[in-house]
Parts: structure tokens; C-alpha cells; sequence
């Protein structure tokens, strides 16, 4: 065999399978060519933006969890991650509420075309923009202000405090808003 020439080699490797031109540069080529780029996109965009998600969620208390347990780390990580959450809420309730909005949307219309029955490399990526900006610049900050509106109305003006008053609530939410 080491007499043999390499393509013929190549050839022989059946691992491999049938070559169409004995060059195996040009078969990777084709290979990649054949590739769907928009599944290699999306699912590039997806496991980026869950390792970062993931990556601040988990090092929220990186500076001083040296010695913890397993137990006391799954314990205080979601508490810390919420009292940082809050504390960003009453900081800057706007912004915030349209991030965590225009996130919701995001996942939201993601998941929906998922399910209903597009392949990874069929997702639209320019609908799922369009459903981050719509949480971000409609949803988010305008259900802020309405709900202040709502609180006011219902606790200043109108006196409804009592445990049922959330009754008039829903019904005034689900009909306006």
C-alpha cells in the first residue's frame, strides 16, 4: 500500500464513503455547501445566549461562595439573583421592565414557532426581532405605566382594597388593557 497513490488510498477508506471526484477537500466542500447555514446560525444565537444567560445567573455570588456547600450554592443563587432583580426593579423600573419584556417576547415567539412544527433552520429570525422590539419599546414600558394607572384608580380613587378587589381588577385589565 505505500506504493499506492494517495486517491486511490482515499478511495479505500470506506469510512468515508463513495467520493465523487477522489478529492477530499472538494467532498468536505460539498459537505459544508450542503450544510443548512440558518440551523448553524440559530443554534449558534440559541447556545450563546443561554451560556452567557446561564454563565450571570450561576456567578451571581461568585466573590463569596468560596466554601460553600452544593446545598447552601442552589439555596442562595436564586435568592441573590432575585434581590438583585429587585433591587434593579426600583432603580430603574422602566428599563427594566421592558428588558424583562422584550426577553419574555423573545423566548415567547421562539418557542411558539418551535411548536408549531418549524425545524431549528426554519426559524425567522427577523420575526423574532421583531417580537424582542415589541416587548421592548411597546409591551414592557407601556404595561408600567399602566398599571400604575390601574393601582391608582383602584386604590386612591376608588377605595378598592379589600381582598376581592381584585375581582374589578382582572375584569377592568382583561376589557382595557
Amino acid at each position: 500500500m505505500a506504493d499506492t497513490p494517495s486517491s486511490e488510498r482515499y478511495q479505500s477508506l470506506e469510512v468515508f464513503g463513495p467520493t465523487v471526484n477522489n478529492d477530499p477537500i472538494q467532498d468536505v466542500a460539498k459537505g459544508a455547501q450542503s450544510m443548512d447555514i440558518n440551523a448553524v446560525v440559530n443554534t449558534a444565537a440559541v447556545v450563546i445566549l443561554a451560556l452567557a444567560v446561564l454563565s450571570k445567573l450561576a456567578t451571581v455570588d461568585y466573590g463569596m461562595m468560596r466554601g460553600w456547600s452544593a446545598a447552601e450554592i442552589a439555596y442562595r443563587i436564586p435568592i441573590d439573583n432575585w434581590m438583585i432583580y429587585s433591587a434593579v426593579l426600583h432603580k430603574a423600573p422602566i428599563i427594566t421592565k421592558a428588558v424583562t419584556s422584550a426577553t419574555v417576547y423573545t423566548i415567547g415567539d421562539f418557542v411558539s414557532q418551535r411548536t408549531g412544527g418549524k425545524s431549528i433552520g426554519e426559524i425567522d429570525r427577523m420575526r423574532v426581532l421583531r417580537s424582542l422590539i415589541a416587548g421592548l419599546i411597546g409591551h414592557g414600558p407601556m404595561s408600567h405605566v399602566w398599571y400604575n394607572v390601574s393601582e391608582n384608580l383602584f386604590d386612591n380613587i376608588l377605595h378598592l382594597t379589600a381582598w376581592w378587589s381584585f375581582i374589578p381588577k382582572v375584569v377592568l385589565d382583561q376589557t382595557t388593557w
